[in-house]
């Protein structure tokens, strides 16, 4: 092999490895920033998660589903569409039966700054042969309202306590989600009222 074939060789060689280097310096790169955007949407979700402060709460309205319709005296003061559209978002199946249901309506501090109105709805099975069993779901939104009204559920000892709350809202990419902390809303709306929720 003469000195121009082995020089053609060893060139080719070099452009081939600069090349891999390259593309694999590229797909290392592009990784390491997706990582890191999804580490700064975590960061700016924690940073902006809100904090929440019971202002005042209003009587809890005590209600009974049938199985297919309310009954009750507070049948007229409750909001029972929303109570209705949370049975039905948990699982529509439970409107079968019939229910106990408690709601509270509460005004909260957003942040120190925001008032904001939440809405707790406790339910529990008024059937001996039948109970409420836990759903595998962190949130939802609820269907048929104008306004993003997001259900948060806690199932505790065979009852099921549901926050209804327009939460904020952060963007990533396209995409708009809400800002929801279970613990915050546990531990600062739902804790300090659930004695008098248990319907």
């Amino acid at each position: 092999m003469n000195k121009s074939a082995l020089y053609i060789m060893h060139l080719t060689c070099l452009f081939c490895t600069c090349n891999a280097q390259s593309a694999f310096s590229q797909t290392t790169e592009k990784a390491l920033l997706h990582k890191l955007d999804a580490q700064q949407t975590v960061a700016d979700r924690k940073k902006n998660t809100p904090a929440y402060r019971i202002l005042s709460s209003r009587q809890t309205y005590s209600l009974l589903w049938t199985g297919k319709a309310f009954s009750g005296t507070d049948n007229d003061k409750a909001d029972t569409r929303l109570a209705k559209a949370v049975v039905k978002g948990l699982n529509s199946e439970w409107l079968k039966h019939s229910l106990k249901m408690a709601i509270k309506e509460v005004q909260v501090l957003e942040d120190s700054v925001k008032q904001t109105a939440v809405t707790i709805i406790a339910l529990k099975s008024a059937e001996t042969k039948w109970c409420i069993n836990s759903v595998d779901t962190e949130y939802f939104l609820l269907d048929d309202f104008k306004s993003p009204i997001h259900a948060i559920p806690y199932f505790i000892d065979g009852n099921a306590y549901i926050v209804c709350i327009i939460p904020p809202c952060f963007i990533v990419g396209n995409e708009v989600r809400p800002y929801i902390d279970r613990k915050s809303l546990f531990e600062n709306i739902l804790k300090p009222l659930i004695d008098s929720l248990i319907p």
